[in-house]
């Protein structure tokens, strides 16, 4: 989608003027790959649906930052800044992004987001105080689960709901391999900066790295062989370089 097509579908659906949003045929990250999975399943994706995987991405990335460096309550700021209160310190265009997409939502959506990002700041509590390793990858499942219901495509009265459905299992399934990786590489740094509460032995890396390798084994079986690769480098990508969308203003 160009970025003309982009100031077209957003030019008047929010309450704030909508920022300028490099096309996707240019991008190299997760949204480049749930456009070349939705074309493999068969999806006949809309210029929305792939506006909104770009912005609720660059909100996750938020969400992240507020709960892992701040360590704060997020769901104040999270209606701070949906309602239009910007914070000078994060990206003005995530926010921006982030507070029309909110204005787009029906009451239901809107409360379907509050709820998830109220799970989110339960979640972030309970794996500070988590006791054992097994504890945290119940978390970690639950968080991956969280982020793929919020990017996953309607399928009800749609003619191609059949792909949809595989396309919404595939990003799951992924999902929840990258939340485990995550932490499988970043424990002890985790552990380090009070993300975590358990100090990580040998035993759970072993754990962290039993219950990646059974999720991988879901996710591969649901994976076209020509994503594979994709999925492989856009991995490497989050999870090992950390080349991750920033969301601080520099």
């Amino acid at each position: 989608m160009s970025d003309v097509a982009v100031a077209e579908l957003t030019g008047n659906v929010g309450p704030f003027p909508e920022p300028p949003l490099r096309s996707c045929r240019g991008y190299k990250g997760s949204r480049a790959l749930f456009h070349a999975a939705a074309d493999q399943f068969g999806v006949e994706l809309t210029d929305e649906e792939s506006y909104d995987w770009a912005v609720v991405l660059g909100g996750s990335m938020l969400l992240d930052h507020l709960v892992d460096v701040e360590q704060v309550d997020i769901t104040g700021p999270f209606q701070e800044i949906t309602s239009g209160h910007f914070r000078d310190d994060l990206s003005r265009d995530i926010q921006v992004r982030f507070a029309n997409f909110m204005h787009r939502q029906d009451e239901q959506g809107r409360q379907a987001l509050l709820d998830g990002v109220k799970s989110v700041d339960e979640l972030a509590r309970s794996q500070r105080n988590a006791e054992t390793v097994q504890e945290i990858i119940d978390i970690r499942r639950e968080e991956a689960d969280l982020l793929a219901s919020f990017l996953k495509l309607p399928t009800d009265g749609l003619l191609d709901a059949s792909a949809r459905k595989e396309f919404n299992r595939w990003v799951n399934s992924w999902s929840r391999v990258g939340y485990m990786m995550d932490s499988l590489f970043d424990i002890k740094q985790d552990y380090e900066n009070g993300e975590v509460g358990l100090r990580p032995t040998l035993s759970d890396r072993i754990k962290l790295a039993k219950a990646a390798a059974e999720e991988s084994v879901v996710a591969i079986k649901r994976t076209p062989p020509s994503l594979f690769g994709k999925c492989v480098l856009n991995g490497m990508r989050y999870v090992v370089f950390n080349m991750k969308l920033p969301v601080t203003e520099e």
